[in-house]
Parts: C-alpha cells; structure tokens; sequence
C-alpha cells in the first residue's frame, strides 16, 4: 500500500511540474486551445486519490495504546487530556472520567511500547501552585510480571495530594486554639514559652547534643524497625486476646485484688512467718555448715542407695505387688484365741538341706572364717535336715469354725491330738565343744 501511494505522489509531482506548451502565436490572435483545459480537470481525481492516501498512512502509522483504570478518591484539578508521566516521561493522557460513589476512576491511555508492572501505583502530583496536575504512575517496569491491558489500579494503591484551603483550615484551627481566645486566653501559652526560653538560654550546646541523641536513637530505631513492628504486633495480639477475654481478665483482676487486700488484713501474721523463715533459713544454714562433711558422706551413700533402688526396680515392683497380699494373707493367719500364726512357710527343694543354704550366705557375704563356719554346719545339721514348716489343713479334714462377726475361731471343746516330740538333748560336752569352735571362728581361727 505504501508503495502504490508513493507510486501515486511521484507522478502526481511530475504531473504538477509538466508544463503546457503553447504555440507563438501573437497577443490577442488566438485563443487556448482545448486539450489544456481538460488536463487540469484530469489532475483532481489524482489529488484526490492522493489525499486520501496521506490520510490513510498517517492513521496506519498511528502507535497503538493501552488502558489502564485507576481508582481516586478524589480527582481535583483533573481533566480529560491531563498527562500521565513515567518518572517525569510523558507517556499517555487521561481519556476520560468518571465519578462512582466514594471514588472516581479515571481511565489512563498510555503508548503500547511502554509496560507498566503489576502493582503499578497512581498519583495524583501538584508540581506548583499554578502548574496543571499530571498522574505519576510509579515504579517504571524493570522485569517480571507487567499490567495486562484494560487492567485496574484500586484505590489502595493510588494517592492524592492535599488540598491547600484543607492546609489553611488547619493552620486557621491551630492558630485559633492557641490564640488569645484558646490555650493563651490566660497568657499559660506565653508563660511556657517564656519558661522555655528561659530554659534554654546557655543551654545551646546541651540541646544540640540532645538532639543529636534524640536522632541516634531515631536511627537505631529504624534500624530495627521489624522487630519494633512485630513487638507491637505481638502487643496487639496480646491486647486483643485481653479483649476477647475480657470477663476471664476481670474476673483475674478481682480475685487478685480480692487477695491483696486479704494479704494487707494479715500483714503482721505474714510478718512473723517470713521472720520464721528467716530463722529457719538461719538455722538451717548453720546445720549444713556445722555438718557439711557429714551430710556430703550422706548424700554418696543415699545415691549409692538409689542407684541399688534403680538396679533393682523390677524386684521392687514385684515386691510393690505381692506384699498387700502377703500382708493380707498373714492378717488373715493370725489367730487371736491362741496368739499364734497359722501359715506355711513353703521353701522349696532349697530347704531340703540346711547346712548348704547357710553355708551359701556366709560365702556371698565374705565372712571371715566361711570355711570353718561352713564345716560347723555342716556337723550340727547333717545332711536331710530340713527347715520347719507350718502344718496345713490336710485333705479331709475340717476346718475351724470361725465366728461370722469377729472371725475367730470358735471353741468345740475338742482339740486334735498332737504328737509328742521329744526334745532333743545336748549333752554338756557338745555345748563345750560347740562353744570353742565359736570362740576360734571370732578370733580368727587355731593359732
């Protein structure tokens, strides 16, 4: 297209430059003649032809654009036509705009070459008093993720200035509070200021180091900004729970209250037990620097304790168990009427031979003389001694009658015949002898 139009404008020029060549004839002799005039009648459509084509390459060669809606709360001194800038680059207009309820969305046309990223920022920027408005979208595309045409600036990301007559309102509002008919009705504003400089007269050079501090600390505050936010998050967090607990809080605050004012009735009576305390404390004191050796022997010898207790924790637990019951079965054995226990001690195959379990104990505790003690058991209780044991009911035999209240047994008036057993004796020269080798064995043997 855009070579035909050239095509068209070359001969358009060439035909503008062709002269018309007429014969010599003298003034007045004769007249154009017709082919002329018909040539300039033939050169309208082509200037025609050519208009139109400038005007269709200049809208073709139009740059494209985008829009973008931003949300304002206000959009004073606004219009439609105001630049829209890029760090100070003009880089569209405002196309229109139009007031919705608490904002007004002004619609941004900006140059399709330029892309603007995703949490692209608006604002509304007063250069000077006099200057016209411009929006300022800010910051410039540097990389990542870019605003897709027809996209949306909300409220929360655009800004507006303040108003001048708003910044005299408040000037006027400041300078009427503090006025003779406000804080200074009294003089008290002028009596501080005098006060103040009375103050601070001499005192240059103390106040300039106080406000250096004062902006060193500033500093360091903003240097730990994060974790001053979070503080305060936390401190906010910790003020809402209060609030959402506000009658368990209350509630807290009472009884605490409720019990400081009890401690205050009897401060003389806490009083004399911190006095006692102390005392104790005192005494207590002494006792362990008086004792200090012996109570270091006694604490070795109460971990060596537990560290036996720890060992055997399984045979504990087992004793734990069955000694109720052990317990219970010996109540149970007692016999109130003749005074005596009525059990059976069952000691297994071990009790088949008396000397040998003696002889075992005596070894494993490492008496001196275990030999010699050994030997002498083995002569008084030969061997098929056996250890006593209770007699039980045997198999057809009845059993006691017991009274149903007090559990004892009852009087029948018969008793089963026991068996006399002849006591054994002990001629006077076996307790001689049995008292010499007990004599050797103490003293360490025959020398």
């Amino acid at each position: 297209m855009t070579n035909m139009i050239e095509r068209l404008t070359e001969v358009s020029r060439g035909r503008g430059r062709r002269r018309t060549q007429v014969p010599f004839v003298v003034a007045g002799t004769e007249r154009p003649s017709g082919p002329s005039l018909r040539s300039k009648w033939a050169a309208l459509p082509i200037a025609l032809v050519l208009m139109c084509g400038l005007l269709l390459v200049s809208e073709v060669a139009a740059p494209d654009t985008k829009l973008v809606t931003a949300s304002f709360p206000q959009a004073v001194s606004i219009y439609e036509g105001s630049d829209v800038v890029v760090m100070g680059v003009k880089i569209g207009k405002v196309a229109s705009l139009e007031p919705k309820g608490d904002h007004v969305d002004a619609v941004i046309e900006y140059e399709s070459d330029y892309k603007l990223p995703k949490d692209v920022k608006a604002a509304i920027v007063t250069p000077t008093l006099v200057a016209d408005r411009f929006v300022q979208l800010t910051p410039a595309y540097t990389g990542g993720p870019a605003l897709a045409d027809g996209g949306e600036i909300p409220i929360e990301r655009t800004a507006v200035p303040v108003e001048l007559d708003r910044i005299y309102a408040s000037l006027s509002e400041l300078t009427t509070a503090l006025g003779p008919n406000g804080a200074n009705k009294n003089g008290a504003l002028s009596d501080v200021l005098r006060e103040g400089a009375d103050a601070l007269e001499g005192n240059g050079k103390i106040g300039n180091q106080a406000i250096a501090d004062m902006s060193e600390a500033a500093q360091v505050l903003g240097g730990n900004s994060e974790q001053l936010f979070s503080t305060l998050s936390q401190l906010s967090e910790v003020t809402r729970t209060l609030a959402r607990n506000d009658d368990t809080t209350e509630k807290f605050l009472t009884d605490l209250s409720t019990v400081s004012t009890q401690l205050a009735g009897e401060s003389d009576e806490l009083d004399q037990a911190l006095v006692a305390i102390a005392q104790a404390v005192k005494v207590t004191k002494s006792f362990v620097e008086n004792n200090r050796d012996a109570l270091v022997g006694d604490v070795k010898e109460l971990n060596k304790t537990l560290n036996i207790l720890a060992k055997e924790k399984e045979t504990l637990g087992t004793v734990l168990d069955l000694a109720p019951l052990g317990i219970g079965n010996l109540a149970e054995s007692f016999d109130a009427r003749s005074g005596s226990v009525g059990f059976r001690l069952q000691v297994g195959p071990i009790g088949s031979d008396l000397s040998n379990i003696l002889c075992m104990v005596v070894e494993n505790d490492q008496i001196p003389g275990a030999k010699e003690i050994c030997a002498l058991f083995k002569a008084l209780l030969p061997a098929g001694s056996t250890a006593p044991a209770g007699q039980a009911l045997t198999e057809g035999s009845a059993p006691t009658d017991r009274d149903t209240e007090t559990g004892l047994p009852l009087d029948t008036g018969t008793q089963a015949e026991q068996p006399e057993v002849e006591p054994e004796v002990v001629t006077q020269g076996g307790i001689s002898e049995l008292t010499g080798s007990l004599q050797e064995l103490m003293s360490g043997g025959k020398r």
